[in-house]
C-alpha cells in the first residue's frame, strides 16, 4: 500500500489546531493572491486578499499579543523571495516569523 505524502494545507492545518488547542494562541489562516468572481449579470470581478508572499498563519500570542507569521512549506520545498521578504519584515517590525513544515518547527520559531 502506498503511502501518501502530507500536503502543505495539511501541515497548516496541523499547525492552525494545535497552536489553538495550546490555549496560548489565536491562530487563523490567510488566503494571498487574487481570484476572479463571475456576477449575475455575466460581468466579472477581480476579489484582491493578502499581498503576495504573505505568510500562510497568523496567529497572536496570549499575554502579550505578539503577532506570529508563520509560512508553512512541504519538507524540502523554499520560499519564495516574497516570502523570505514578508518574514523579514514581521521580524523588523518585533514580530515573531518564521517557515515550518511540522508543529515541531513552528513550535521552535515560537520559542
Amino acid at each position: 500500500m502506498q503511502k501518501l505524502e502530507e500536503t502543505e494545507r495539511d501541515i497548516m492545518n496541523a499547525i492552525i489546531t494545535y497552536l489553538n488547542y495550546t490555549g496560548k494562541y489565536y491562530a487563523w489562516r490567510t488566503n494571498s493572491g487574487s481570484i476572479k468572481l463571475d456576477n449575475r449579470d455575466g460581468s466579472t470581478r477581480m476579489i484582491r486578499m493578502a499581498r503576495a508572499g504573505t505568510s500562510d498563519i497568523f496567529a497572536i500570542r496570549r499575554g502579550d499579543a505578539k503577532f506570529i507569521a508563520i509560512e508553512v512549506k512541504r519538507p524540502g520545498k523554499k520560499p519564495t523571495p516574497a516570502q523570505e521578504e514578508f518574514i523579514n519584515m514581521i521580524r523588523e517590525y518585533g514580530g515573531i516569523a518564521g517557515i515550518a513544515t511540522s508543529i515541531e518547527e513552528a513550535e521552535a520559531i515560537l520559542k
